[in-house]
């Protein structure tokens, strides 16, 4: 199935859209979690991120799996990857919306 998902364009723009719904949910929520003001950008630009995120690293799992490598070497790639992406979204982008313990 992992394999067939990008090479079917139904599938392909299905995942799409799938996404596309994801990242604007999530904008909904990130927006009435900051008490975001209608315009704001900052929501959208969040989500997408996590978006692009979830993409990217559900992408490099499938791939993977498809290629044959173990589970385990599999996570080990995942995590060094997270780790890059960390360091490139920032602590802005990773502290967005977090709420207070408790909350």
């Amino acid at each position: 199935m992992l394999a067939l998902m990008p090479a079917t364009p139904s599938l392909a723009a299905r995942l799409g859209d799938l996404v596309g719904q994801m990242v604007d949910e999530l904008t909904v929520l990130l927006a009435a979690e900051t008490g975001a003001v209608a315009g704001d950008p900052g929501p959208r630009l969040v989500a997408s991120q996590l978006g692009w995120l979830h993409s990217l690293v559900f992408g490099e799992i499938a791939a993977r799996t498809v290629a044959g490598e173990a589970p385990d070497a599999i996570a080990g790639v995942v995590e060094k990857l997270l780790e890059i992406v960390e360091d490139l979204l920032g602590e802005r982008v990773l502290s967005y919306a977090v709420r207070e313990e408790g909350a």
